[in-house]
């Protein structure tokens, strides 16, 4: 599952720096795509079709994630708004 770092020469700081940013890269990249579909579904008005009144308690239920996870998701999505209109 995990690999256990081998530090035979190299300064393990160093290391484990590396490690902690290559991962935190792919978290961004992650992270960005979850809100590629979170715009997808404020677009074609998934969140009033589901019957929720904002695209956090969507996410958060949707995802099984904290409100304020999902708030920040949401404030980072792109053309999202609190209360969707439904004309």
């Amino acid at each position: 599952m995990y690999e256990t770092p081998t530090f035979h020469d190299a300064d393990s700081i160093l290391v484990a720096e590396n490690n902690l940013k290559d991962a935190q890269g792919e978290i961004d990249r992650l992270r960005g795509r979850q809100l590629a579909w979170l715009k997808m579904v404020v677009r074609h008005r998934g969140i009033v079709r589901d019957g929720y009144r904002s695209l956090i308690d969507w996410t958060a239920s949707r995802l099984d994630i904290p409100h304020t996870v999902a708030r920040d998701l949401a404030y980072l999505a792109p053309g999202w708004t609190t209360t969707p209109s439904t004309s």
